[in-house]
């Protein structure tokens, strides 16, 4: 690997030479003259700063002489000072109006740009606000008309039982009457009194029916004309169909009707209470596409036996 050397220069014949670095603060002859130098740092640094000082120098000069040369050129007046040829640049007429008009256009454009942002974000706040409510709205009004058709299917419901338990009280009424023509006193007084204990029955447990009101005036005494057979209501839609069906008509409230019959399913015409009659069935359609033509269908016990 080289040592790394550096340069110094005879104090005597000024020749600068190159020594090596671990050769520093040894006595040293000069190459040129034969001059014996301790070479040292300080010899070094000496240098070096002799060396700036007369570069420095001699920049001085060269900018003194510089400017002597550019002075000497430039044409003098009558009073002795230099003539300024050089003018002032002129602005041009209007050139501060502009800039200024240009600065209040881009502000203007700003604030209009800001408020714009703005209407826009507070309309979107509002549209979302809005649906926000039509949500709510609408999930109350679900919730309202699930309430109402509950309510409807559970009175349905009752009316539908009360009227089959009273069906069956009076079938044991009738019951009782025919033991009695056939002289069975102790089996009729047996059958009043179980169609008596439907009867109350029937007022405990559905107050509110018409079935009830018919059996307190059997419990009376009196003889109330019988009523059209009920049917079974219909179940409850589902969440889905309640939120359709509104679209499909004007009204609000649901079509759904839980003494409607479903399709294909049989009406019975209104019996006079003898319950041996036979029943008539209306014409439907079954799931499979079948016609059905009405037909009378006879009463359980009086059919054709295989």
């Amino acid at each position: 690997m080289p040592a790394s050397t550096t340069s110094w220069s005879c104090p005597r014949c000024r020749q600068r030479q190159n020594i090596r670095t671990s050769s520093l603060g040894m006595i040293r002859r000069c190459q040129a003259c034969g001059h014996k130098v301790r070479v040292s740092q300080f010899l070094l640094l000496k240098q070096a700063v002799g060396k700036l000082i007369g570069t420095g120098i001699t920049v001085a000069v060269l900018g003194l002489v510089c400017n002597w040369l550019f002075c000497s050129s430039r044409p003098r007046n009558d009073d002795g000072q230099f003539a300024n040829n050089a003018t002032a640049p002129v602005p041009a007429p209007g050139t501060g109006n502009d800039a200024a008009a240009k600065e209040e256009q881009a502000q203007s454009s700003r604030e209009k740009a800001e408020q714009e942002a703005q209407a826009i974000a507070e309309a979107e706040k509002a549209e979302a606000d809005r649906l926000e409510q039509e949500r709510k709205d609408k999930a109350e009004k679900l919730q309202a008309e699930t309430e109402r058709l509950k309510r409807e299917y559970r009175q349905a419901l009752a009316a539908y039982e009360a009227d089959k338990k009273l069906r069956m009280a009076r079938t044991l009424a009738n019951d009782a009457a025919l033991e009695r023509a056939k002289g069975k006193q102790s089996e009729s007084e047996r059958l009043v009194e179980k169609a008596r204990e439907r009867f109350r029955e029937i007022l405990d447990a559905y107050p509110d029916t018409q079935a009830a009101a018919d059996a307190q005036e059997l419990l009376d005494g009196k003889n109330p004309p019988p009523r059209p057979a009920l049917q079974a209501p219909k179940p409850l839609p589902s969440s889905a169909e309640l939120q359709r069906e509104p679209s499909s008509g004007s009204s609000s409230k649901s079509t759904y009707d839980p003494m409607s019959p479903s399709p294909g399913e049989a009406r019975q015409e209104p019996s006079s209470g003898n319950l041996s009659k036979p029943v008539h069935v209306s014409g439907y359609t079954r799931k499979d596409g079948t016609q059905m033509r009405p037909y009378d269908r006879a009463a359980p016990g009086q059919g054709k036996r295989r």
